[in-house]
């Protein structure tokens, strides 16, 4: 059995903040496309070390700020995406606190997808 730790940080603005405008689309847009490129790349090196469980942060904006909650939702969904296409056999998103955790149960089970 293979145990290892792929780290990763949460997404900045173009600008190098991780404070981001709710309404500065160009900033989401980049936040969203480095938000895939970083699961993706964390999926790509589980398959590699032949990891089938994995444990994933949440990737967010600043906590707070005016995209966290859009900024949740949207990692939460690419990752979803992404691990379709992967060989794991269980998934594990690690909130940062109960408040974080319930937010992510209700946007999932908005998704419609169940829990186990």
């Amino acid at each position: 059995q293979v145990h290892c730790v792929i780290l990763a940080v949460g997404p900045l603005s173009p600008a190098g903040i991780d404070a981001i405008a709710a309404d500065d689309e160009d900033s989401l847009h980049y936040v969203k496309i480095m938000l895939r490129s970083c699961i993706r790349s964390g999926l790509i090196l589980a398959k590699h070390s032949q990891v089938q469980s994995v444990a994933f942060p949440t990737l967010t904006s600043k906590v707070g700020g005016d995209t966290y909650e859009q900024t949740l939702l949207m990692g939460l969904k690419i990752l979803i995406e992404e691990a379709k296409h992967s060989d794991l056999n269980n998934l594990h998103i690690i909130a940062k606190d109960e408040d974080e955790s319930t937010k992510l149960i209700a946007m999932a089970l908005d998704m419609g997808l169940t829990m186990s």
